[in-house]
């Protein structure tokens, strides 16, 4: 992960790498916000192929968990990358996306 977040516009972003494992649980939610913190970042950008393949089975839990610790920190994320096969197998991923996207947290 980089140590300085890119400056996109006058707002700092911290990027993840995705080449790092997985993003699994709340516990890495909150290591990439304390990251963010540190670099000064106000957004966290996170590529999809770093997130666990249970992320977009809704059921597991894990989308809902990770994101909601996200937005108790105040640290808005953007998703990066092509869901289109996830929403197109999952009609409640979709909706779940739609929602997220009308809001400013994700």
């Amino acid at each position: 992960m980089p140590d300085q977040p890119r400056d996109l516009a006058g707002r700092y972003i911290y990027e993840c790498s995705a080449e790092d494992p997985p993003l699994a649980g709340d516990r890495d939610a909150v290591a990439l916000v304390n990251g963010a913190w540190n670099a000064r970042a106000t957004l966290l950008a996170i590529p999809v192929e770093r997130l666990a393949a249970d992320f977009f089975h809704l059921r597991s839990g894990l989308a809902g968990a990770f994101l909601q610790k996200l937005v108790i920190y105040r640290m808005p994320v953007a998703i990066v990358g092509d869901l289109s096969a996830h929403i197109a197998a999952s009609k409640s991923l979709r909706d779940f996306v739609y929602e997220r996207n009308r809001g400013r947290d994700c």
